[in-house]
Parts: structure tokens; sequence; C-alpha cells
């Protein structure tokens, strides 16, 4: 009798151990998950909006120089202020090339071109300037 009571403790203690996690576990581990998800959720959504703007610099600045460039393809004496709008990947971007005869001195111009554009986060703009000589020839 006291070997079958002693089987019967056991199998009561061994089924005690193997009951599984109980409701109070559970709901702690759900909300650790959640506060988890949620603090990705806010990492990700973050991220991605900087990467975005990111994008939009990178393609204003290749608008300015490719500005800049055009520029430099014109004759010394037809170099003149512009303005003009692009759409690129949804984004309406200005660009105003302005042109400063004799700055910084005789016989040199100041070239600058200004990109602007809107993002979610509020207006931003980018300017990039260069300065042109006329080459005479020889």
């Amino acid at each position: 009798m006291n070997a079958t009571l002693t089987a019967r403790t056991q199998s009561r203690r061994t089924l005690r151990n193997q009951r599984g996690m109980s409701l109070v576990e559970t709901v702690v581990a759900l909300g650790l998950f959640a506060l988890t998800a949620a603090t990705m959720g806010d990492f990700l959504v973050s991220q991605a909006q900087q990467s975005s703007s990111s994008y939009l610099d990178t393609v204003a600045y290749d608008l300015a120089v490719y500005s800049l460039e055009s520029m430099r393809g014109l004759h010394y004496a037809d170099m003149a202020a512009d303005s003009r709008t692009v759409d690129e990947g949804g984004v309406t971007f200005t660009v105003s090339t302005d042109v400063q005869p004799d700055t910084p001195s005789s016989g040199l111009k100041t070239v600058n071109a200004q990109v602007s554009w809107n993002e979610p986060s509020g207006p931003k703009s980018v300017s990039v300037a260069t300065i042109y000589t006329e080459i005479a020839p020889l």
C-alpha cells in the first residue's frame, strides 16, 4: 500500500510540474511582445520617413548639379537666370538658377542653382554655387 501511495504522489507531482503556463505568464508575455512590436513599429516608420527624405535630398542635389552643368554648355555671354519645375517620383521640384555677373571679380560669373520642394515635414531647399569664367582663344 505504501508503494501505491508513493506512485500516486509522484504521478501528481509530475502532472503538477507539466501543467504549462499560467494565465498571468501568458498576459505578461503578450504585454512584452506588444511593447516590443509598438517600439519597432515607430522605429520602422521613422526610418522609412528618413529614407524618403534622404532620397529627395539626393534628387534635389542631382537637379542642381544638372542645372549648373547645363549652364556650362552655354557660351559665357548667353548665361542667364532660369527657372523651371521638374516632377520626380510624385514630388514637384522648383529649380531656379541665378547668374551674377562680375562676381566675385571682373570677368567672372557666380552661378547659383537652388532647388526647393515640399515634404510632409515641411518645405526644403538645397543650393549649389559655382564660378564660371570666359575662356578666350589665343
